[in-house]
C-alpha cells in the first residue's frame, strides 16, 4: 500500500514528537511504501538538514519548498519565542501546511500513487491541516492537546501560571467552537486518540464515526532488546546497601516542573541513599543550578545538561528509578525508554501517565492533589 504520511516534525536523533514520527515511519515502512512529507528536523520549520542524506527502504522523504509568507512569520516566531512564540508558530505552520495542500491539489502526479493518507504529526489538535480535503481515505492521529494543565501545578510557573491559565481558557474555547476542527473530525475515516482522556473528550463533543485509542509512542523492541530475569536481578542487586540511582529527563522549563523535583527531594528523609541525574537544558537551567546549591543538594542531584540520546540511554541502563514531574504531558518517550530498561516510573496520575503506568507493577502513580500533598507523597514513594 502507498501511504502519504504527514510527519511535520521528524528526526532519528531527537526525542519527543520527532522520535514519535521516526518510529512510526520505521514500523509502517515494513509493510507499506511511504511518501513522507517532512516539515522540519528541528524546531525551525523548513530545516531538513538531519534527513538530507538519510535513506530507509520503502520510504521517500519529501522536502517541500516553502512560500515567502511562511518564511516571514517563521522569523517572527523565533523573534518572539518567549512572548508570543506559540501564536506565531501556529501562524507559520498554517502557511506551511496551506502551501503543501495547494501544491498537492495542483500537482496530481504524487496524489495519483497514494492509497491512503496518514496525518501523523504534529500531535496537537490545533495543527489539523487540510489533507483530508484531497479525496483520499484519511487517518488522523494519534491526536491530543484537548486536556489542560491543572492549577495545582502553577506554583513554580515563571509568571505565576498566568500564561498557562490563559492558554487553558483559549484551548478549551477553541476546541469547542472551531468549525475547522468539527469538519475534520467528521471527515477523517479514522481518528486515533493519544490518551483515554482525549478519547472521552472526543466522544463527548464531536460526531466522530471511527475512533480508537492508541498512545503516540510506537516504540520498537526487538527480541534481543527484551530484558531477561537475570538482567533485572543484577540491576537491582544489593539496593539496600547501595545508592538508588534515579534519573529525571526533560526540558528545564515550567511545563516539566524541575523546581518541583527540588521541593520533593528536600522532603526525602534519607537523602544519602539516593542520587538523581537531571538530564536536559532550558531557560530554567541557571535558576535550577543556583537552587541546588542554595538547598545543599549538590551531592544528591547532578545537573547533566542536554545530552545525545545514546548517552541518555546509558544512564537509563544504570538507573533504578525514573522520576517524571510534568504538569501536563501526553505520552512522553522517556517513559517507554525507562520501561525498556526495566526502570519503574514514578509519575502523577494524569494525562498519558495514568494510562501507561500500572501502579506497583511498572511504577507508582501519585494522585493529583494540592501542591504540598503531591510533594509529600512523591517524597514518600
Amino acid at each position: 500500500m502507498n501511504v502519504l504520511v504527514h510527519a511535520c516534525y521528524i528526526n532519528p536523533n531527537k526525542g519527543s514528537e520527532f522520535s514519535v514520527s521516526w518510529n512510526y515511519v520505521l514500523e509502517m515502512s515494513k509493510n507499506n511504501h511511504l511518501y513522507v512529507l517532512v516539515g522540519s528536523t528541528t524546531e525551525d520549520l523548513g530545516d531538513y538538514s538531519a534527513l538530507q542524506n538519510v535513506s530507509i527502504p520503502n520510504v521517500d522523504f519529501i522536502f517541500p519548498d516553502t512560500g515567502q509568507a511562511f518564511k516571514i512569520v517563521n522569523r517572527m516566531y523565533h523573534s518572539f519565542l518567549h512572548f508570543a512564540g506559540a501564536w506565531t508558530r501556529y501562524i507559520a505552520y498554517y502557511f506551511w501546511n496551506k502551501h503543501i495542500y495547494r501544491t498537492l491539489e495542483r500537482d496530481k502526479s504524487l496524489l495519483s500513487k497514494i492509497d491512503i493518507i496518514h496525518f501523523l504529526s504534529p500531535v496537537g489538535w490545533h495543527e489539523i491541516g487540510y489533507l483530508y480535503k484531497l479525496g483520499k481515505p484519511c487517518i488522523w492521529g494519534p491526536v491530543g492537546g484537548f486536556t489542560n494543565c491543572r492549577s495545582e501545578f502553577y506554583k513554580h510557573y515563571t509568571d505565576g501560571g498566568l500564561k498557562i491559565a490563559l492558554k487553558n481558557l483559549s484551548n478549551s474555547f477553541s476546541a469547542l467552537t472551531s468549525q475547522h476542527l468539527k469538519k475534520a473530525m467528521k471527515s477523517y475515516d479514522l481518528v486515533i486518540a493519544n490518551t483515554s482522556e482525549t478519547l472521552r473528550f472526543i466522544q463527548k463533543h464531536y460526531k466522530t464515526q471511527n475512533l480508537e485509542y492508541f498512545p503516540e509512542n510506537s516504540m520498537r523492541i526487538t527480541d534481543n532488546e527484551i530484558k531477561n530475569e537475570a538482567y533485572i536481578e543484577k540491576k537491582y542487586d544489593n539496593l539496600p546497601e547501595n545508592k538508588i540511582e534515579c534519573i529525571w529527563c526533560g526540558s528545564l522549563d515550567d511545563r516539566k516542573m524541575p523546581l518541583m523535583l527540588l521541593d520533593i527531594v528536600s522532603q526525602v528523609k534519607d537523602k544519602n541513599k539516593i542520587h538523581i541525574k537531571m538530564v536536559g537544558g532550558g531557560y530554567l537551567e541557571k535558576r535550577i543550578r543556583l537552587e541546588i546549591e542554595r538547598r545543599n543538594l549538590s551531592e544528591i542531584i547532578t545537573l547533566c545538561g542536554q545530552l545525545p540520546r545514546e548517552q541518555v540511554r546509558t544512564y537509563f541502563e544504570k538507573a533504578h528509578c525514573h522520576i517524571l514531574t510534568s504538569s501536563y504531558e501526553a505520552n512522553t518517550t522517556v517513559m517507554f525508554e525507562a520501561m525498556e530498561e526495566c526502570v519503574p516510573n514514578i509519575v502523577f496520575d494524569h494525562f498519558g501517565m495514568a494510562d501507561l503506568v500500572k501502579d506497583s507493577v511498572t511504577g507508582r502513580k501519585i494522585p493529583v492533589a494540592d501542591y504540598e500533598t503531591m510533594c509529600r507523597l512523591f517524597a514518600f514513594r
